[in-house]
């Protein structure tokens, strides 16, 4: 929230909150407090207010509770209150080191029918009209469970609707580069529909998961080209000082380095030219696949992005009648649609076309109410590579005496 609100200004973003107070909390029974002029904070952050007890002091007639801006809670003697200097506290805090990689998969609750965790995914558009981009889980991500269940999710969204997922690997146990690639393989992220990053990164201390950073990043250069995600999010701007491990250890990362990951399908950052930047086009697939809408990373999500849309934009010729003027306008609209992306340069060349083919169309889909448009679209690549060939011109010596 702070990466996306706060550093880059980016919107809208869809947060899960896994966190229950009923789970996952660790009581703190007795602990010592001393008021210094009649105020004192307990230790630990996120503390439950209604569980919060002063051995034997009444709240409201002895102190009341109030919040400090590092999250703590405040114990505040009320005056004529019976409220001693030294006071022992009992209490449970929210401990987020107990949420399981379960309660990030969640699923539908047997006794609710309520969907928790990724399932939550389903509910975006129904509930708030926005088709998911991206899927994080920061810190889970890169578990071998979670992620394979936020690939599925993301590539089955409502039935319809399809978008990338980013995974971090982590960084407590891969601490070096040449390391991350044997991760991602064995770790169930080798999808088109992933992004493998590592490390994670810092700014003024402030550890950042590199989706977190990847997600804004991806967000803002979106924004910046018309919301259409033809442009790669590699090359851009990142807000941070260092890459760092969990530990907080500096990561040493050179070109070499970042072409190497890129290599095998995992994105970085790198502080090369114009401060720290995000570094990689490639998609978990890569190398094992090289085909070029499931490699890049642009690619692909231009093929979710239009396939959504025209999911969106033709929902409203759902159930019309299946007659010449409905298998035209459907073809016409979004041929033009497509003309229009080709006049940003968001597509490459003349030739991007919806057709309706014969052959994938049999009487028995059309006596069963299926239409089947075939779409061919290019989307521009990304210029991983830009080659400047110097020759000595030796023609120029011969100016040099007016020949």
């Amino acid at each position: 929230i702070y990466e996306a609100f706060a550093l880059k200004g980016v919107a809208p973003i869809m947060t899960v909150n896994v966190l229950d107070p009923a789970k996952h909390s660790t009581v703190v029974a007795d602990e010592a407090v001393t008021l210094d002029q009649g105020v004192g904070t307990l230790a630990f952050a996120g503390a439950l207010r209604s569980t919060v007890v002063v051995t034997g002091a009444v709240l409201g007639t002895d102190y009341d509770l109030t919040w400090t801006d590092a999250g703590l809670v405040q114990i505040n003697a009320i005056e004529g209150g019976s409220l001693a200097t030294d006071v022992v506290v009992s209490y449970s805090y929210l401990d987020p080191s107990k949420v399981t990689e379960a309660d990030i998969i969640g699923g539908i609750d047997a006794n609710t029918g309520k969907n928790k965790g990724l399932e939550l995914i389903n509910e975006a558009y129904s509930r708030f009209g926005l088709v998911p981009g991206q899927i994080l889980a920061p810190g889970f991500s890169g578990l071998s469970s979670v992620a394979s269940v936020m690939s599925s999710k993301a590539r089955n969204i409502n039935t319809v609707f399809k978008c990338i997922s980013l995974h971090d690997i982590p960084t407590e146990t891969v601490t070096k580069y040449t390391d991350v690639s044997a991760y991602k393989n064995s770790n169930n992220i080798t999808e088109a529909s992933q992004v493998a990053l590592w490390p994670k990164a810092s700014l003024g201390g402030v550890q950042y998961h590199a989706s977190v950073k990847w997600m804004s990043t991806t967000m803002q250069t979106d924004a910046d080209n018309g919301g259409i995600p033809y442009v790669s999010p590699s090359n851009k701007s990142a807000e941070m000082d260092s890459a760092v491990l969990a530990d907080g250890s500096e990561v040493s990362l050179t070109i070499d380095n970042t072409e190497y990951l890129n290599g095998q399908g995992v994105c970085t950052f790198l502080n090369f030219s114009g401060g720290w930047k995000t570094r990689g086009n490639n998609t978990a697939i890569y190398p094992s696949s090289t085909d070029v809408k499931d490699r890049f990373i642009c690619v692909r999500r231009m093929f979710d992005w239009i396939g959504n849309t025209s999911i969106l934009t033709d929902w409203v010729r759902l159930d019309a009648p299946i007659n010449f003027r409905l298998i035209d306008m459907i073809q016409d609209s979004n041929t033009i649609w497509l003309n229009s992306l080709a006049a940003e340069g968001a597509l490459v060349g003349s030739q991007n076309r919806v057709v309706v083919n014969a052959g994938e169309n049999s009487v028995i889909n059309l006596l069963n109410g299926k239409i089947t448009y075939h779409w061919y679209i290019t989307p521009p690549t990304p210029a991983e590579e830009i080659h400047h060939i110097l020759e000595f011109d030796v023609n120029n010596l011969t100016e040099l005496f007016g020949g």
